[in-house]
């Protein structure tokens, strides 16, 4: 089952995006991929609530000067892995590329979702986003394989527990 970019993900790409814009001042578009989710919401364009199959990107400004958020239309989750891999996707992306210094992805892990490979070549780099003692050390080796060619510069290991254990606590005196 698809499973859309874990929460860490997208504060991981939004905080990514904000430094480019804030601190680097590079106009960023940050572009979260939740739509390859089959559970992602339905979007109301004022019509049915149907899952459009178009692929139209909308905009947003957020409250950094420098930064938008891109948001693509809602896709039939049967036509979704069809739908990234589309001239149409690749289009919409070459817009972006063009309107912004710096395009920051969103995507569901490369090990879960495989529409997320169609992504990558489109990236320059990768960060995995892995969780602390949920993510298995293989699945970690796994993603950054599946990945290539596109180059991962980093692997982010969240909700890391820093506590000293306490039979080491009673022993320095803590």
């Amino acid at each position: 089952m698809p499973v859309s970019p874990s929460d860490d993900a997208v504060t991981a790409a939004l905080s990514l995006a904000t430094i480019f814009a804030e601190e680097l001042g590079d106009s960023t578009c940050w572009v979260n991929f939740g739509w390859l989710d089959a559970g992602a919401p339905t979007v109301d364009n004022g019509d049915s609530g149907v899952r459009k199959s178009s692929l139209d990107i909308a905009l947003a400004a957020t409250a950094y000067p420098g930064l938008s958020e891109a948001t693509f239309s809602s896709v039939d989750p049967g036509r979704a892995h069809a739908a990234i891999r589309s001239s149409e996707f690749v289009a919409e992306l070459d817009r972006l590329r063009h309107t912004f210094d710096r395009l920051v992805f969103a995507v569901p892990s490369v090990v879960t979702n495989p529409a997320t490979l169609a992504v990558l070549p489109h990236a320059d780099a990768s960060i995995l986003v892995s969780s602390y003692r949920s993510t298995r050390v293989h699945d970690v080796e796994q993603a950054i394989t599946a990945s290539a060619p596109t180059p991962n510069v980093a692997v982010l290991v969240t909700r890391y527990d820093p506590s000293i254990p306490r039979l080491l606590r009673r022993i320095v005196g803590g």
